[in-house]
């Protein structure tokens, strides 16, 4: 852990922060009711793997999305007949 992780993680808006991911969001998108996307550092939020689920995307790209983030998301849009 270096040392901004440290601080970041000493932070209770930070706790809340996670413990919302964990709790609402990730179970969220692993049922499908969401696509949960992570831009950037998603190691900070102790989110180091998409959890087995393809709702679950991280995108490591210092600016935009990537061409296969897009994808992704497009794909989710129409099975969820939002395109």
């Amino acid at each position: 852990m270096d040392k901004v992780q440290f601080i970041a993680n000493s932070i209770p808006s930070v706790w809340a922060a996670q413990s919302y991911l964990r709790d609402v969001l990730i179970p969220k998108a692993k049922n499908g009711k969401i696509l949960l996307i992570m831009c950037r550092l998603s190691q900070y939020w102790g989110l180091r793997s998409s959890h087995g689920s393809e709702n679950i995307i991280l995108n490591n790209v210092r600016s935009g999305f990537t061409e296969k983030t897009k994808a992704k998301v497009n794909d989710w849009r129409k099975k969820k007949g939002l395109l």
